[in-house]
């Protein structure tokens, strides 16, 4: 994956009482360029979805993305998705909300819940219908 132009903006909507930001917006135009290095076939996808982070005081975070953004899901994270996914890059377009939990030892496994349209960049790639 390669960065064509990003102009993403994010602002801080709320702060705690330290000061640290609990409520995060992230939106502009994000341009990828992805390559499969097999065959030498790229596409280039705008990833300009809207994005609200929320960090509570437990240091869990609440992830809510209207529209377009990128993303991979490997071996040990394929099981958070809802419904669930294969290994690969993906583009996900609908409405996502991920809940991810506090840090732990082992680590908690996050909440990914998706609604379509999805793309899966690695069958783009090959050209797989």
């Amino acid at each position: 994956m390669r960065v064509v132009d990003d102009q993403e903006l994010g602002r801080n909507l709320a702060v705690d009482a330290s000061g640290k930001p609990t409520l995060i917006e992230i939106k502009g135009d994000l341009v990828l360029s992805y390559t499969n290095t097999d065959t030498g076939k790229s596409v280039v996808r705008h990833v300009d979805g809207h994005a609200f982070i929320s960090y509570h005081p437990d240091k869990s975070e609440t992830w809510v993305v209207y529209g377009p953004f990128a993303g991979a899901v490997r071996r040990n994270t394929a099981n958070i998705f809802v419904p669930r996914m294969d290994q690969g890059v993906y583009i996900w377009s609908g409405v996502t909300v991920a809940e991810g939990p506090p840090p732990a030892t082992p680590p908690s496994p996050a909440t990914l819940v998706w609604t379509p349209p999805v793309e899966n960049l690695c069958d783009t790639l090959r050209g797989a219908p």
